[in-house]
């Protein structure tokens, strides 16, 4: 069995919610906002995000956005302090 790239395993929207610790709606917004790309399965309706993304966000790499969500992330104790 092929290993799985990190890039292809797609994340739910609760999934994504669920690892920050925050309410759908954040994930929503953080998506419009630019701060998490955003993918649609087939027939458009569906969001799904990739994996790789969600931790990059988490480790504080990428653009000004992902930073902003990082600090967000840090002020509501989903990510400490000893975390960066």
């Amino acid at each position: 069995m092929a290993a799985v790239d990190p890039e292809d395993i797609l994340l739910t929207p609760a999934e994504v919610a669920e690892i920050f610790r925050v309410d759908g709606a954040t994930i929503r917004k953080w998506a419009k906002a630019g701060t998490l790309k955003v993918s649609y399965l087939p027939g458009g309706r569906m969001r799904r995000y990739h994996q790789e993304d969600v931790y990059a966000v988490l480790r504080g790499e990428g653009s000004e956005a992902v930073r902003k969500a990082r600090a967000e992330a840090k002020a509501a104790g989903v990510i400490g302090a000893d975390d960066d």
